[in-house]
């Protein structure tokens, strides 16, 4: 119910994914399946399509709220922050710093309220 707190919890969930066991996997994966393209398929089902579709319900409540303008693309918005995170694994090999999904949330929805 909360825009910034479920993107949050979910992009943070997918840096440390990237960060842990699993980075050197899906970086070595993510190689393979490029000279490999029937493994697409299967990278797409495992790894993608349901973290892309929470996202986007994620953001479509968002835009029902009001926390988002009704324009929002919701496809385009939801791959943002992981397309981020998955960038700074395979492009640096290093592990995406823990304050990234914050900045990613703050550059979407601007700075968070003071408490």
């Amino acid at each position: 119910g909360n825009l910034r707190a479920d993107l949050l919890v979910m992009l943070g969930g997918v840096r440390r994914a990237i960060a842990g066991g699993d980075g050197p996997v899906m970086r070595a994966f993510i190689s393979e399946k490029a000279r490999h393209p029937e493994l697409n398929k299967e990278y797409q089902e495992a790894f993608v399509e349901e973290r892309k579709a929470h996202l986007r319900s994620i953001m479509a409540a968002g835009v029902e709220r009001g926390d988002l303008p009704a324009n929002t693309d919701v496809d385009l918005a939801a791959e943002i922050g992981p397309a981020l995170l998955y960038h700074r694994l395979m492009v640096s090999g290093a592990k995406p710093d823990e304050d990234l999904p914050r900045r990613i949330v703050e550059h979407l929805l601007g700075p968070a309220e003071p408490e």
